[in-house]
C-alpha cells in the first residue's frame, strides 16, 4: 500500500511520526537523533516529556492497540 508523505509529497510504504512534536512524515521528512524519531523543525529531542505528554502518548498507544488488536 503506497502512502504519501503530508510534508513533500513523495509516495512511501510507511510514515514515521516525529517523538517530540508528533508532526508525521517520511524517511525523508523525519530523521533519527540520539535513538528518537525527530522532524526537521525540530532540533534535537526532548529528554524527559512531561506528564502531560506521557500520558497523551498512553492514551494514543491505548487506542492503536484497541483499534488493531495488539
Amino acid at each position: 500500500m503506497d502512502l504519501v508523505c503530508p510534508k513533500c509529497g513523495s509516495k512511501v510504504n510507511e510514515l514515521i511520526e516525529c517523538d517530540n512534536c508528533g508532526s508525521i512524515g517520511c524517511i525523508r521528512c523525519v530523521r533519527k537523533s540520539y535513538g528518537k524519531w525527530i522532524c526537521f523543525k525540530c532540533e534535537t529531542p526532548e529528554k524527559e516529556y512531561s506528564e502531560k505528554r506521557m500520558d497523551e502518548e498512553e492514551r494514543i498507544t491505548e487506542a492503536f492497540s484497541s483499534l488493531f488488536g495488539t
